[in-house]
């Protein structure tokens, strides 16, 4: 059970609609610092930066998919342990735990509650 708030929050979605409901809700509802970014290659260069504490991946963006881009945040000093969840729509044929063999702590699958979205990050939190 980890010790500290679940206060910082990077997303990465290359939808811009999605990404802004996920940065209101967790913001509004969460009381969250949300970076949103629509690349990989964006956030990554920012990752350092905001120092978070949870990573939300879309699992099908157009620079570099989830699974890349988890790839290169393990090999990063300040996120190699950082919590991940995927946030996809798209379920590979091995399903959700093709995901978990990455490094992502769960999924997420859209279309979910943005409603519900802060209280179930937090559970993911409290349980690392």
């Amino acid at each position: 059970m980890c010790s500290v708030d679940l206060k910082r929050v990077l997303y990465i979605e290359d939808d811009v609609a999605i990404r802004a409901i996920v940065s209101l809700a967790l913001q509004s509802l969460g009381g969250m610092s949300v970076r949103a970014y629509a690349t990989a290659t964006e956030a990554l260069a920012m990752v350092k930066s905001f120092d978070p504490h949870m990573i939300l991946l879309d699992a099908m963006m157009p620079d570099m998919d989830g699974a890349e881009t988890l790839r290169v945040l393990r090999k990063l000093p300040q996120t190699e342990d950082t919590p991940v969840v995927f946030i996809t729509a798209k379920l590979p044929p091995e399903g959700s735990s093709y995901f978990q063999r990455l490094g992502a702590q769960a999924v997420i699958f859209k279309p979910f509650d943005p409603m519900q979205l802060p209280a179930r990050l937090q559970r993911i939190w409290d349980e690392v």
